[in-house]
């Protein structure tokens, strides 16, 4: 894989996830961690044509396979998540199942079952919350404006703002919510990525289910 050679500095990192594989031991990981396991179980990853998907993925939709696997136990089959990257996977390794996707990405998560453990990924960030991506944002700025992005650097600033006020009161009581409904209707931000236990359903799901040893998929 291409991946492979361009991060040429973290093959031990593809080692090490062989390694785990090799031990049972279950694995989840978001963003470049559904790469390494791609890689490091024989697929293939690549730059995406169209380019860095950043700030929010939207219309993320579970294939077949996704609605009935325990990683999206309660997610709703279509939503939108907190993103950043420029790989994607291109081809699965045998083993690998698609979970989900959307217009810019088609593997937006996928578990491999490789020689006797398995991976859950996801191409997004469900750890992410609005001030991370706010933080990220402000240090790739100088990018995000080369990149067309941002019109300019005053809407950048403005747009960074709005997602730390969201962070700092975007729905943890009713009336943080109203206080926050302009915030929210204006980005299209709805409750996926507004509550925590919605957001990080991937992760939760992953410790029920894999950690605490429910299912094995």
């Amino acid at each position: 894989s291409p991946l492979l050679f361009h991060y040429r500095c973290w093959l031990p990192l593809f080692s090490f996830c062989k390694d785990v594989f090799m031990a049972g031991i279950p694995q989840f990981g978001s963003c470049w961690a559904l790469q390494v396991a791609v890689v490091a179980a024989g697929g293939v990853c690549m730059k995406n044509p169209r380019g860095r998907e950043v700030g929010i993925s939207r219309k993320i939709q579970l294939t077949e396979a996704g609605r009935s696997h325990p990683m999206f136990h309660g997610k709703s089959t279509v939503f939108d998540a907190f993103t950043s990257h420029f790989d994607e996977a291109t081809h699965l390794p045998p083993g690998g199942l698609v979970l989900a996707g959307n217009y810019h990405t088609s593997i937006q998560a996928a578990t491999i079952n490789h020689l006797n453990g398995s991976f859950w990924a996801v191409q997004y960030h469900p750890e992410y919350n609005f001030y991370e991506l706010a933080m990220l944002l402000r240090c790739r700025k100088a990018f995000m404006l080369q990149n067309g992005y941002f019109e300019n650097e005053e809407a950048a600033d403005r747009y960074i703002s709005t997602l730390i006020k969201l962070h700092e009161g975007g729905g943890t009581n009713q009336r943080d919510e109203k206080a926050a409904f302009h915030l929210k209707w204006q980005l299209g931000i709805d409750h996926d990525l507004v509550d925590s236990n919605v957001r990080c359903l991937e992760v939760s799901n992953w410790i029920t289910y894999q950690v605490m040893g429910t299912n094995s998929k």
